[in-house]
This record gives structure tokens, sequence and C-alpha cells, in this order.
């Protein structure tokens, strides 16, 4: 079952991996969109699996 963000745990990650990674998500996103669009990030939990779900999606022009 999934929580929304408020539950998330706190997790380690390498920062600078983790940064890069959202950065490198994020604009290739703003290149889909192209100034005319909508990105949106969500945050979630799965405390039956321990994962934790970061989902960066956009309405613009590539792959679904």
């Amino acid at each position: 079952m999934f929580h929304d963000a408020a539950e998330v745990p706190e997790i380690k990650v390498d920062r600078e991996q983790m940064k890069r990674v959202m950065i490198n998500l994020l604009d290739n996103a703003l290149d889909a969109i192209d100034g005319k669009g909508q990105i949106s990030i969500g945050l979630s939990y799965d405390q039956d699996q321990q994962i934790v779900l970061i989902e960066v999606a956009d309405n613009g022009k590539g792959s679904p």
C-alpha cells in the first residue's frame, strides 16, 4: 500500500547522484514541454515493500 509524501521515511542516498538524476529528469521534462506544458513531481512510499517512489511526469512531446 502506498502512502503519501508526508509518511515517507528518511532514506540514505548518494546526494550528488540523486541531484544529477533529478536535474536530468527535470531538464528533459522542460525540453519536452517547450514552455507550453506542465511538469509534476510525485513522492510516495510503499511500506510493504519498503520502497520510495519519485515520479517526474510531463505532458510534452516525446515518450508518454
